[in-house]
Parts: structure tokens; sequence; C-alpha cells
């Protein structure tokens, strides 16, 4: 049978149900899908033009990075040891009415997205402004995502009302509808910049088309105090009275959780998303996440944009998220680095929505895939290869990325786009902020 790639001579670490590792391991891809995988006997069944020498590099899905916002790359470092009030409001809210269009954002989107597939990241989810742009440049590039655009109660880069933003919004779901890489999402930004009407507004429109619901939600402790001052209720609470924690939602951050917020996330099936080293940076807190997974609750890793992280960088997140939660419970034996790999691939693919698009390596599933250089004096020698990517690791590692079987990184080398060219404008443009702010 004639396929169109095979990649041949590798671990293949599947991440299936049995959590399979495949030595000398074969994985056949055709039309965009994985259609086969086992070891070596398997060749003789397939022929390819294309093939991948996998000898001492390790297979595996491709890592998904559950929040982000990749058109402020671009003021990465500009405004740093800041707590997130001030960050947001002295900071970054002026930036982007100064400075935010569609022109920037196109630059910063394919600035974040080389960063994040030179590390390993097939999947992202974002939360920004101009995403119809974004769109287009993650749809050129070949990089899978789900894309919201920001709702605001005040004026934005891209409209000047939330009602506008919800047309854009739908005209978002509208136009990308059945497209094989792009998920649109309606993301208003949190319960302190949305006010009751427009959170409701939006859960319906996600409702009517049936795509993802997200925010952030509870991130510092003065939102938390602030909400129990206006509302007589947590975050958690006051979202869970208005109705819109309810189907597809996931929660961005959860950082300060009540006893009853946990039990709601878990009632209600809410996914987390766990962005552990903004979090820290901005000393918004430690989300509780050990106790989160414990009552089985969904949780997935997002490195949050990269002017509050400041990297785009999964590896990063896998240890420092590990270890963070070791600390924080005084218990060494959770968030075990298993558990986090499956945090940054099945779990980040089913609080997408994606479970039957990717996170594994599996017959049927979107050939998303990364292959990490094995033969590395930090790597060797290797006992437990979910040890090696969690707590050795650094996402320079990363030899080749494929989405959606197409190969989109190779040897290091970009393949879908000029990286030379994106990192001079993107210099360009950060002098004229430099200098103009």
């Amino acid at each position: 049978m004639k396929v169109d790639l095979i990649i041949e001579n590798g671990v293949v670490l599947t991440m299936d149900p049995s959590r399979s590792i495949i030595e000398n391991g074969v994985v056949v891809i055709d039309k965009g899908k994985i259609i086969d995988l086992g070891d070596s006997a398997i060749l003789s069944k397939y022929e390819s033009t294309e093939k991948i020498n996998a000898h001492e590099k390790l297979v595996m899905p491709g890592l998904i990075n559950t929040h982000t916002h990749t058109g402020n790359t671009i003021y990465r470092g500009i405004a740093d040891d800041l707590p997130l009030k001030d960050w947001l409001e002295k900071f970054i809210f002026p930036l982007e009415a100064k400075f935010c269009n569609k022109e920037l954002v196109i630059l910063s989107a394919k600035l974040s997205i080389i960063e994040m597939i030179k590390a390993g990241t097939t999947t992202f989810s974002d939360m920004y402004y101009f995403e119809n742009e974004v769109a287009q440049v993650a749809k050129e590039i070949g990089i899978r995502a789900e894309l919201a655009e920001t709702l605001l109660d005040f004026p934005s880069p891209t409209v000047k009302t939330s009602d506008e933003g919800l047309k854009y919004t739908e005209d978002l779901i509208c136009n990308w509808k059945n497209d094989p890489l792009i998920k649109i999402a309606v993301a208003p930004h949190a319960p302190y910049t949305c006010n009751a009407s427009t959170l409701k507004k939006a859960k319906t429109l996600a409702d009517k088309y049936n795509v993802s619901f997200h925010l952030h939600l509870s991130e510092t402790e003065n939102e938390f105090n602030e909400s129990l001052k206006k509302n007589n209720a947590t975050p958690v609470e006051y979202l869970s009275r208005l109705g819109v924690l309810e189907g597809n939602v996931f929660a961005i951050h959860c950082v300060h959780l009540s006893e009853n917020d946990r039990e709601i996330l878990r009632k209600n099936k809410i996914g987390v998303s766990y962005n552990a080293q903004s979090n820290m940076k901005l000393a918004s807190g430690i989300a509780p996440v050990a106790d989160l997974l414990r009552r089985n609750i969904l949780v997935g890793i997002g490195t949050d944009g990269a002017a509050s992280n400041n990297t785009l960088n999964l590896f990063e997140e896998m240890d420092m998220g590990s270890k963070l939660q070791k600390v924080f419970t005084k218990d060494s034996t959770v968030l075990n680095a298993k558990t986090v790999v499956e945090m940054a691939t099945l779990n980040g693919a089913r609080l997408l929505g994606l479970e039957n698009n990717c996170g594994s390596i599996e017959k049927g599933k979107n050939a998303d895939i990364i292959l990490i250089d094995l033969n590395l004096p930090h790597l060797i020698p290797i006992y437990n290869f979910y040890s090696h990517l969690v707590f050795a690791m650094n996402g320079s590692e990363v030899n080749t990325v494929i989405v959606n079987g197409k190969v989109l990184m190779q040897n290091r080398k970009l393949k879908t786009i000029d990286e030379e060219a994106v990192l001079r404008e993107a210099k360009v443009l950060s002098l004229k902020i430099k200098n103009n702010f």
C-alpha cells in the first residue's frame, strides 16, 4: 500500500490507553492520519517515497498548550516584576491601546508559533485580538489551533463594544467551520472585565454553535476578594449562579478556590488550564492542581502569554508545574512525570475537545507527532522516558514536528515559514515600541 509518510526505527511513546511504548517502532501516516503503527514487522505492508529515520529518537504525540496570547509575545520582557493588576492596567492595556493592530498581531503570532513549534507544541489555544488573522497565520504555517477573540466590556483593539466582539466571534465560528486545523471558541476575558450580561450572551453563543467556552477565572487573591465584596460570592460561585459553568467549558488559572468552588468544578465537569510559571511570576499564587486531579477534575497545561511567562515552552512548564506542586503540598509523589506528560498531551486534547483528533499516537487519529533527539549528554542514561521529558529536557531536543501529517520542522529547520525573516521584522517592531512607549 502506498502511503504519504513512514516514521521508522524510533521509540514510540504512544500515550494510548495502555500507555504502550514500542521499541524499534513504526508509524504509518496517510492523508494526515495515523493508519498503522507497530514494530518493524509492519513495514512490509507499506511503501512511501517519504520516510523519516527516527533512530535514537523518541516519537511521541505533540504537546498541547491550553492557554496563551500569541499576540502579546511582542511585549515579552517589557513589564516584569509586577503584580497582575499593575501589569495589566499600567502596561499591557496601554501598550495594546497604542500599538495593537492587525499587522502587529500577525507578526507576533508568527513569532509565537515558531517558538512553540521549535519546542514541540503542535496545538495551542489562543485568546487575544484580531483572531481571524491569527487563524490565517496558523493555517498557513500548518499548526493546529483553538482560537478565541477576547471579549471585554470596554473597547479592544479589534472592536468597540462587547456586542461587536460577540458578532466578530460568531463570524469567526461560521467562517472557520469544519476547518481541519482551526477551531473557534468563545472567550470572555474574565468576570471582572465582563458584566453578567456579556458573560451570559457569550455562553449562549457558545451553546448555539456547540463550541468551547473559556475564560480567566479566580487568578488572584484580589479578584477573589473583590468578587466576595461585589457579588457576595467567589468568582466560581458567581459564574455558577449565572449559569455559565455548564457544558463545554474550561477555566484558566483557578489559583484561589474555596472548597465549594472545587466541588462546583467537579460536579459541573469544568476543566482547568494550569499556568504555573505565569502565576509564579505575577505572584498570583499556586493553583491547587494536585487536589483538583484527586477530585478527577480535568487539568491541562498552558504557558499563558510570553508577556507574563516569558516563554511559550511547555517543557519548562511541565518541569516547573510538577515541582511547584511537590513544594506546595510537601509531597514528592504528586504530579509524577507520567501524570504531567498526560496533562500536556491527552488532557490538553480533552480540554480543547480534540481528544478524537490528537493527544496520542493511535490508529485513526491525526498525525500530530514530534521526534525528540535522545542522543544528547543530558539525556544519557535513559531509564524512564517520562522522567526525562519532564525533568531533563528543555525543548531544544525536539528535532522534527509533524501536524496533520505535514512536516513543519525537520532537523530543527522550519519548512513552512521563513524564520529569519520573522525574527528580523520582530526586532524592527520591538525597537519602534521601545522608542515610542
